[in-house]
């Protein structure tokens, strides 16, 4: 099955990288815009056959028809710019048959597929595929086709970061052709990057990961990866289900998206030679900076292409490499249980545990810059359960599923899968994982054997390495496993050296003992004492508790006696009831011996009135309130009888 269609097999490199003038000739992948690494641009070898078109537009027509919105260099023309024919025999059935559910509509459809402050307009636009379109199309309008899963689950927003980039650039891949999880994993090794402060380069990333290829028949889909000797990251979820028919296009509108998608390169011939034309002018041709659509390259080569070991990677890389593992040291363990939430025990009734990665879907859970620092900071202290199949019955039935699309051949291998690979493959999230008789308690304490309880025990239990450290083994390089036995060698030897110190009583082990003992007495009668002077302390404070408890019932029966003291009685009015304290009481007094002594003056000047009446001749000389009436006359009171 072929597909004819207008694309442009541009050279790579920098704005200044060389590339060969011949349409149909190919140079490495550099770190700037994207052409195949495959040594042969033949149908049978990359799946690309270049014929070249006299009536395509030249690097020219882009030139005169850039205007003001291609400044630098990038043109709103399309990218592809010669005819060729794509062979999709490599293809699996999978991805040539599924077609897009937003065909005729992207009503349903995620659409935020990238980061816009307020107001600014938008980049790119997402596009649906037509009804004969497939993931693994070539898509008009200078289109790419993407995943919805990755834009909606995952979060990834546009425009694809210089890593992001660079990766698919040197591993020759679309990003339709990266499966979900490998998208999640460069996600979320950029995160934790940023967060550690250390650059994230392709070379960081292919020292943390392996290439992982699906095939079938021979035939090859989708792309993800897997931990190197060292697991990291976890897999965002072990099996990404409904994502094959969820895919759009996407396509850049704006200068500023071409900017981020290709180069404008200078073209050279094959002796490096940069071309001119009639003119004198310098050819320069446009170059996407990846690919943008599947490309049959990326299996020209061994995945042990893209495996980076230490001796491949610079002094920096090397350090964050360090840097990264440090990090991860100091998570707790995992514990493996089972789907009933019962600890997966060892032979020796110990829980298993396993070193606990970075949470990659917990970290691309989060939506704010502060939510994933949080979480990067609690991460190393949080506690969590792994959950394993408890029953080796159980893991081998569930390892013995089949699918053409979902199952991954042997590394760089074109040839069918078999069943033992495919277990090999669905097993892969225990990797990194010792059960073992490594553990006490919590995990904490490494086991010895007990070689002095039963001095056969190596007999009956001969040593043996796990077939995940052997394949941990397989997949180092020859100088780092020269490195770690002579780091392995130099710490035997200090063991050893450290036994003999102490069996023959060394005098630096004996008095480092001896200050020891003495540093533990120390602490244990100052914890003697702490806890004498604890317990004084706590009599004194609940004898000054009680007391004041006897204090404040005392106060408070004084209350209530009080209370019962100036509770109102029966026969009394309603104006005395009001009355709630002395003060009151006393102005109610003040009051009424007023409106007495108004009411006796009142009284006495009616009655004198009446004396007047009846005495037309009365004397008033020294008429007061006191004045009596003596043989019918009014005299007033005596200052002695006042007394």
């Amino acid at each position: 099955m072929t597909v004819e269609f207008i694309f442009s097999l541009l050279p790579a490199g920098e704005s200044e990288s060389s590339a060969s003038s011949e349409s149909g000739s190919e140079s490495g992948s550099e770190s700037g815009s994207w052409t195949s690494s495959s040594d042969d641009s033949t149908a049978t070898s990359s799946g690309v056959e270049i014929i070249e078109d006299p009536n395509a537009p030249s690097p020219e027509d882009h030139d005169e028809s850039l205007g003001s919105d291609a400044e630098g260099g990038v043109s709103p023309m399309p990218l592809f710019s010669y005819v060729c024919t794509v062979a999709f025999d490599w293809i699996a059935d999978e991805a040539l048959t599924v077609a897009s559910r937003y065909t005729g509509s992207l009503d349903g459809a995620f659409r935020e597929i990238e980061t816009l402050r307020e107001g600014e307009a938008p980049n790119y636009r997402v596009v649906c595929p037509s009804r004969d379109e497939r993931i693994c199309s070539r898509f008009d309008g200078d289109g790419f086709a993407m995943y919805e899963y990755v834009f909606k689950e995952l979060g990834f927003r546009l425009p694809f970061s210089d890593f992001q980039r660079s990766t698919m650039a040197f591993l020759n891949l679309a990003p339709s052709q990266l499966h979900p999880n490998a998208f999640a994993f460069m996600r979320a090794f950029e995160i934790v990057c940023n967060y550690l402060g250390i650059g994230a380069t392709t070379a960081l990333f292919g020292r943390c990961f392996r290439v992982q290829r699906q095939a079938a028949n021979g035939r090859y889909s989708w792309v993800s990866f897997r931990n190197a000797e060292r697991k990291l990251f976890g897999m965002y979820t072990d099996s990404v289900k409904g994502f094959k028919d969820r895919y759009f296009v996407i396509q850049p509108i704006s200068r500023t998206a071409y900017s981020e998608v290709s180069d404008l390169v200078v073209m050279r011939d094959e002796d490096g030679e940069v071309l001119r034309d009639e003119d004198g002018h310098v050819v320069r041709e446009l170059c996407t900076r990846f690919p943008f659509f599947w490309w049959k390259g990326h299996f020209s080569s061994p995945p042990k292409h893209y495996v980076w070991e230490d001796d491949d990677l610079d002094d920096q890389d090397r350090e964050s490499y360090s840097v990264l593992c440090k990090y991860v040291d100091r998570f707790t363990m995992s514990r493996w249980v089972t789907r009933n939430g019962d600890l997966v025990l060892d032979e020796e009734g110990v829980p298993v545990t396993e070193q606990r990665p970075i949470n990659t879907k917990a970290l691309l859970a989060c939506r704010t810059p502060e939510e994933t620092r949080t979480l990067l900071e609690a991460m190393p202290e949080k506690e969590d359960n792994i959950l394993k199949q408890a029953l080796d019955a159980r893991r081998k039935k569930k390892n013995q599923g089949t699918g053409a699309g979902e199952n991954s051949g042997s590394a760089g291998s074109p040839h069918k899968t078999h069943a033992d690979e495919r277990s090999t493959k669905r097993s892969r999230p225990s990797e990194g994982v010792h059960p073992d008789q490594s553990t006490l308690g919590p995990g904490r304490a490494f086991v010895l054997p007990p070689c002095y309880k039963d001095g056969g025990y190596f007999e009956k239990f001969p040593l043996a390495v796990s077939p995940d450290e052997a394949r941990r083994i397989s997949d180092m390089g020859s100088s780092s496993l020269q490195k770690q036995l002579a780091c392995d060698g130099a710490a035997v030897m200090r063991v050893l050296g450290m036994a003999q110190v102490l069996a023959s009583g060394g005098s630096g082990s004996t008095e480092a003992l001896k200050e020891a003992e003495a540093a533990k007495k120390v602490a244990e009668d100052k914890m003697k004492t702490m806890e004498t002077e604890r317990k004084e302390l706590r009599k004194k404070v609940d004898a000054l508790l009680k007391q004041k408890d006897a204090e404040v019932a005392a106060e408070k029966k004084k209350l209530a006696d009080l209370q019962l003291e100036w509770a109102p009685s029966a026969d009394e009015s309603s104006d005395v009831v009001t009355l709630k304290s002395r003060a009151e009481f006393v102005e109610k007094i003040d009051s009424l011996k007023v409106s007495l002594a108004d009411m006796a003056d009142v009284g006495f000047e009616r009655a004198l009135q009446q004396l007047r009446l009846l005495n037309p001749g009365l004397k008033e000389d020294n008429v007061g309130l006191s004045s009596r009436i003596v043989d019918g006359v009014l005299v007033p009171e005596s200052p002695e009888s006042e007394e």
